[in-house]
């Protein structure tokens, strides 16, 4: 079955009632194992990351199918480093129906590799992947000899759909997989439409992971403390070419109402003692009206929370900013991607966002002057970069007050244009999904600089900005505690001496 609703118009409450009355049952209450799968599993690691936040995906689907009746239990061995005998632990204990996996490009194996695992300690789990990668590529995943479903799009309604299937394992009618046939070919079923009522999903099942204590957040996002994260939004308009955002959840923006945000803030608050938060959407601030209005509750409501957000410089807005500030942000996080002219002339998806050079310079100042600190993102080798370019996107990052910043290698992940603009051309590496990630070099081959070119300009650019005696202070006056300074030290030694990045922003990690 698929849910569907009437196109009668209807009110929140109806529409709730309507879905709920379709959410499917099975015969039994399943057991239901979550994992975040480990860094490297597939190569026999298992690393916990320097940073990282709550997995909010992997949360709200195991809060939607708690509620659906479900026992449910989720492992975020990304976070913490599980390797493959904590993964077999976890398995036995919990003694699963169903193994679900979540995972961008690179971890597609690590997904891979828990569903062999679950397989080899009970060939009747029934193994189901989704995130990013499983949307772009369905095929690819459900390829994989040990897994059963790859799940496109936004999951809580497909998943429920899936459960119900359990017994007669015919998946044939679900809108939005790929799945093995028992004679081992692979069928992909039409996709489905988004959810558009984001008031009737639960609030993300925060409980079911480890203590908000237990993870280390990056400094940008604030210190070392009570932290979960929230998504007020899905889907994004812009298209730009390096991002997989719109071919996972559409161009559609959809947003939660303002009262079901300022609930879900008010139950951190008051039943998990949060006193920091993000909203980890594509855009948080495209409806400037809607951003003024929480931030209006916000305030209102005395919740006394520092956050950060997600912006375009298309959004930018000093009243917006003074009642951000006044409600509790203390960084917006901007995709700057280029500090060239000629870099954004070479990329129209890029200059969709209709923004130039200088424009990003005065909002940049535009968010400085509010009080609010600015972390930008800046992508080394797209189209039309030079050995020039690099040099004027590091010179701008530095000559504009960005608090910090983050820069990766251009990787071209399944589903976004860049992908397509390499392929298309015969320039991209025939190299295993793993390695599209900045740990592992290059996978392109760039018209106007060598991998070796491009690493150069990548390591240059972390160094440029972060050893200026300016920034090492402001860094060591971010320091508040131990764990602090741990943070600090490590994530200092993987991007000024190592070298290497441990995500991509292009690809939702949540």
């Amino acid at each position: 079955m698929t849910i569907s609703l009437s196109p009668l118009k209807m009110s929140e409450e109806e529409i709730s009632a309507e879905i709920h009355a379709q959410l499917p049952k099975t015969n039994r209450p399943l057991r239901v194992s979550m994992f975040n799968p480990p860094y490297g599993l597939h190569a026999g690691g298992g690393d916990r990351q320097l940073a990282g936040m709550q997995p909010l995906g992997l949360a709200y689907m195991a809060a939607a199918t708690r509620d659906a009746g479900h026992h449910v239990a989720v492992c975020d061995a990304y976070s913490f480093g599980f390797g493959e005998e904590e993964i077999r632990e976890f398995i036995a204990t919990e003694r699963p129906d169903v193994v679900a996996t979540t995972s961008t490009t690179p971890y597609i194996y690590d997904a891979w590799a828990i569903h062999r695992i679950a397989k080899e300690m009970n060939s009747d789990i029934l193994t189901v992947n989704g995130g990013p990668h499983a949307s772009h590529i369905p095929e690819d995943v459900a390829r994989d000899e040990n897994t059963d479903v790859a799940v496109v799009g936004e999951g809580e309604f497909i998943f429920l759909e899936i459960l119900a299937e359990i017994d007669t394992r015919d998946f044939s009618e679900i809108a939005g997989i790929a799945y093995r046939t028992p004679d081992g070919k692979v069928k992909r079923n039409p996709n489905r439409v988004p959810n558009h009522h984001l008031d009737n999903l639960p609030f993300p099942a925060l409980d079911l992971l480890p203590s908000i204590t237990d993870y280390t957040i990056s400094p940008h996002h604030g210190r070392s403390g009570r932290f979960a994260p929230v998504n007020t939004t899905r889907g994004c308009p812009y298209n730009c070419e390096f991002c997989s955002i719109t071919a996972y959840q559409g161009t559609k923006y959809r947003f939660r109402s303002v009262e079901n945000v300022i609930e879900e803030l008010k139950m951190l608050k008051n039943e998990q003692g949060v006193t920091m938060t993000s909203f980890r959407e594509g855009v948080a601030t495209l409806r400037k009206t809607r951003m003024k209005q929480i931030c209006q509750r916000m305030i209102e409501e005395e919740l006394n929370l520092s956050w950060t957000c997600t912006a375009t410089i298309s959004s930018a807005d000093p009243e917006m900013f003074r009642l951000m500030k006044e409600a509790g942000c203390t960084s917006i996080e901007y995709g700057i991607e280029t500090g060239s002219e000629t870099v954004l002339n070479a990329n129209p998806y890029l200059l969709s966002k209709n923004f130039s050079v200088e424009k990003v310079a005065e909002v940049v100042h535009m968010t400085a002057d509010a009080g609010i600190d600015v972390h930008g993102y800046f992508i080394i080798g797209m189209p039309g970069e030079t050995k020039q370019t690099v040099d004027e996107t590091i010179k701008f990052a530095c000559s504009v007050p960005i608090s910090t910043a983050g820069f990766t290698i251009a990787i071209p992940f399944p589903g976004t244009e860049l992908y397509h603009y390499y392929s298309s051309r015969n320039r991209l590496h025939d190299k295993p999904w793993y390695q599209f990630d900045p740990n592992f070099g290059v996978v392109i081959e760039h018209e106007n600089l060598t991998a070796t070119e491009l690493e150069a300009a990548y390591k240059k650019a972390w160094r440029k900005f972060y050893l200026r005696p300016n920034q090492v202070l402001r860094r060591f006056r971010a320091i508040r505690s131990w764990a602090d300074l741990r943070n600090h030290i490590d994530l200092g030694y993987r991007y000024l001496v190592a070298g290497s990045s441990s995500s991509q922003k292009g690809q939702i990690t949540t």
